[in-house]
């Protein structure tokens, strides 16, 4: 049981680190390559690698919904990211 423990709290600090700083990549334009067209207007007004980490401080304290809005707004910034994807599902199940 220990080792189960351990191993989902490595996994999960593994996921939580490496995942913002692609996530504040993503949301601020990056990472996607080609295209030279102008912004549109209807480009999220918050920060979304902020809103990944208040979602995650929401999951760490089971604050269920407010982690569940916090990722759906990043969701809407990088729809297909894995990482948020899971913690979405993760948030939902709670």
């Amino acid at each position: 049981m220990a080792k189960r423990i351990r191993i989902a709290a490595l996994t999960s600090a593994a996921l939580f680190s490496f995942s913002i700083p692609q996530v504040a990549a993503w949301a601020a334009g990056g990472g996607g390559g080609g295209g030279g067209s102008m912004p549109s207007d209807s480009t999220p007004q918050y920060d979304a690698a902020a809103e990944y980490r208040n979602g995650i401080a929401a999951l760490e304290q089971a604050r269920w919904k407010d982690a569940e809005r916090a990722f759906a707004r990043v969701l809407t910034a990088v729809p297909r990211d894995a990482n948020t994807n899971y913690l979405m599902a993760l948030s939902k199940l709670g």
